[in-house]
């Protein structure tokens, strides 16, 4: 008898628990409207939004959940404003805006403009990002990408090159470039109708001015300005974005485009990481290629 009993309580109470942990997973996944939330909990830390919804409290107090795009929007015309505290518990709702800011153009200008005006954050970066491509071989391959295979940029930076006596001298010094550099061209480099006529930065190029034709405008510059500046003197967040920017190959075009100079020299200013671009470079067929068809073009001219 009391083995019975033991076992009808066992059985009563794994049922009540089986039913309160199938009730709290509905619930979990039915998520309130954020109005109704709020009437019942006025509290903007601890409102939730559905997978891929962004949570803003908008200008006259009350929270909203909306898609990323619609969350720059209602920032930029002051319906609501950035608040970092709100993204602290919710790490989706960063990658979320990251990756929407990242892919769109006229943002990422803002970034850009960032960076020129203000020469001490501009130095800032170049410190955390040097000492990481030094450590990081992926994040240096990825950040040289399109210096290397970008027909135009690839030549903007041979130019940085030659203007950087220390990096002229180490690539003198180096007997695996110089050798290189005197072969002959083989098929796959710049005379072949691929290595002259197409890249698959070429496409990139062309992708990036229909990304700048459709990109969404903003009306308040400094708005904007402001939100990229508290994001980007955030340590986390700077790095997770940093991350979206290194995946984006039209934002890395524009900004390996506009902000070589600083940032390359003061990857040439490197030893380590001279020897390491040099590595780089010689491994990419196209780029060494396009190093002797300029050279046996001087050749030929003298």
């Amino acid at each position: 008898m009391n083995k019975f009993w033991i076992l009808f309580l066992f059985t009563f109470v794994l049922s009540i628990s089986l039913v309160s942990i199938l009730f709290e997973n509905t619930f979990a996944q039915e998520i309130i409207p954020p109005r109704k939330q709020w009437k019942e909990v006025p509290d903007m830390e601890i409102l939730t939004c559905k997978p891929g919804m962004m949570l803003l409290q908008k200008s006259d107090g009350s929270p909203t959940c909306i898609t990323p795009s619609t969350y720059l929007k209602l920032i930029d015309r002051k319906y609501g404003k950035y608040d970092s505290t709100l993204f602290v518990k919710r790490p989706e709702m960063i990658d979320n805006l990251l990756g929407n800011m990242v892919s769109n153009q006229n943002m990422m200008q803002h970034w850009h403009d960032m960076m020129i005006q203000n020469p001490n954050m501009m130095q800032e970066t170049v410190n955390v990002w040097i000492p990481k491509m030094k450590y990081d071989s992926n994040f240096l391959k990825k950040f040289m990408d399109p210096m290397i295979n970008d027909p135009k940029i690839r030549e903007k930076m041979i130019t940085k090159m030659k203007e950087h006596n220390m990096m002229t001298n180490t690539l003198q010094e180096n007997t695996m470039w110089m050798h290189s550099v005197h072969e002959e061209i083989t098929g796959e480099g710049m005379n072949s109708p691929m290595g002259q006529n197409h890249s698959p930065h070429a496409d990139m190029q062309s992708n990036t001015h229909d990304t700048m034709q459709h990109a969404m405008s903003f009306h308040n510059q400094d708005i904007m300005m402001d939100m990229i500046h508290h994001i980007w003197v955030n340590d986390s967040m700077r790095d997770k974005m940093t991350e979206f920017m290194l995946g984006n190959p039209n934002h890395m075009h524009l900004m390996t485009d506009q902000l070589m100079g600083q940032i390359l020299n003061s990857m040439m200013d490197d030893s380590t990481l001279r020897q390491q671009m040099i590595d780089i470079m010689l491994e990419n067929t196209e780029f060494m290629n396009s190093i002797r068809h300029e050279n046996s073009s001087q050749d030929t001219s003298k």
